[in-house]
């Protein structure tokens, strides 16, 4: 260290030049790959989204954490989300929502929405999967 005017100074070391390094690697990552930036989930924009535009997939992760999707009845899915993707794919579930290109570098599938209802029409599971 060195000392001026009586103050010890110490100068960047290897290990803020790693921190650096490393945090510009994890996010490079995130807004590579798709994972960021996530956007707030907005009925609206959701509703008028286009499978290309990538908002759905920007929202997603929102929805999910944010619960709301829990305990709504058919109706009430419908009036948030508006209506289902006419698909094929995933006749398992009872409602299926396209949410666009899947998040990564190469985006070779499709990301989407599941739901499936409990016997009373309420939301029982949902989960993002890939074709």
């Amino acid at each position: 260290m060195k000392a001026v005017n009586g103050v010890k100074s110490r100068t960047v070391g290897w290990e803020a030049l790693a921190f650096v390094a490393l945090l510009t690697l994890i996010l490079g990552y995130a807004f590579g790959t798709g994972y960021l930036p996530v956007r707030f989930f907005d009925s609206g924009d959701w509703r008028s989204a286009d499978y290309w535009s990538g908002h759905r997939v920007q929202m997603i992760d929102h929805l999910l954490w944010s619960g709301q999707l829990n305990g709504l009845t058919k109706p009430q899915v419908i009036y948030l989300l508006g209506p289902e993707t006419e698909t094929s794919y995933f006749s398992e579930f009872d409602f299926v929502y396209s949410l666009g290109p899947e998040r990564g570098f190469f985006s070779i599938d499709s990301e989407w929405l599941v739901i499936n209802f409990d016997e009373n029409g309420v939301v029982s599971t949902y989960q993002i999967v890939r074709d």
